[in-house]
């Protein structure tokens, strides 16, 4: 299932911003959940199963609520045990490059995270012997 970045709000509490640990407002991310019927089915199974109640846009539009941002676009698994999750390889991988890397990492993370990390064929490269050597 596909996840489009409508909206965020910050969370509340007896009427008043709700803080994390660091005293920082607790963010909620509301996207909107794109799949096949059997997929939304399965989806809306599984949050009532949860005890979690599906929440639908005037639209008809499923929504799907977290404090955990995968971006702008993303996409939710669920997982062999039946558990909705979104899939973070991409930020995992941005996060590991810049923990590895430093600075290249940060350098890299950008384009890791714009492409989603979609894997692509491997680049088309002259073979060496039909490539003139410019020699002087």
């Amino acid at each position: 299932m596909i996840i489009d970045l409508l909206r965020s709000y910050p969370k509340l509490e007896d009427g008043h911003i709700k803080l994390d640990r660091n005293h920082e407002p607790i963010i909620v991310f509301v996207y909107a959940v794109k799949g096949t019927p059997k997929e939304l089915d399965e989806y809306e199974s599984i949050q009532k199963a949860e005890g979690v109640k599906t929440i639908v846009d005037e639209d008809g539009t499923y929504l799907w609520f977290t404090t955990r941002p995968v971006g702008v676009k993303g996409k939710l698994v669920i997982s062999p045990k039946g558990k909705i999750f979104a899939d973070t390889t991409a930020l995992d991988l941005a996060n590991a490059m810049i923990r590895q890397h430093g600075a290249l990492g940060r350098i890299l993370a950008p384009d890791i995270l714009a492409e989603g990390f979609e894997p692509k064929p491997p680049a088309k490269v002259a073979d060496p012997k039909d490539t003139p050597l410019d020699i002087d």
